[in-house]
């Protein structure tokens, strides 16, 4: 906290939601918990199983490391639980970065139940070949 003190709970609240409240925290943690909150970046609030999922941290081992992963970014009010058990990250902290989880996580959260047909319509409305298609060469 920055002089001055916050005076009630609402402007403490209020100065946790700017991003240069966030950024100075970020050099100060380890990877795994940059990690975590990289992963919240991309899926937005999300159900700590679904987190566990697309972080591949199944079983009692991965789960209480992901959980001691979460532990760092909670104490510094970056995440927290909210109801029905989704996690939910302060707003400025999405703004670290640009593409979190590169430019595909979105679009494979997206895409996750789409068939193989509903891809290939989509890929000739595109004009782009398929995979595995042969180009005729002319």
């Amino acid at each position: 906290m920055s002089p001055p003190e916050p005076r009630s709970f609402g402007e403490l609240a209020d100065r946790l939601q700017r991003p240069a409240s966030v950024a100075p925290v970020l050099p100060g943690l380890a990877l795994p918990h940059l990690q975590v909150a990289e992963a919240l970046a991309a899926l937005g609030p999300v159900p700590c199983a679904a987190l566990a999922d697309l972080l591949e941290a199944t079983g009692t081992e991965s789960t209480r490391g992901l959980d001691s992963a979460l532990e760092a970014p909670a104490d510094r009010a970056l995440v927290r639980p909210e109801g029905e058990g989704l996690l939910r990250m302060a707003a400025p902290l999405r703004q670290a970065w640009g593409s979190p989880l590169g430019p595909d996580a979105r679009l494979t959260r997206l895409l996750a139940n789409t068939t193989s047909e509903e891809l290939h319509r989509m890929l000739v409305a595109l004009g782009i070949p398929a995979p595995g298609t042969a180009r005729s060469i002319g």
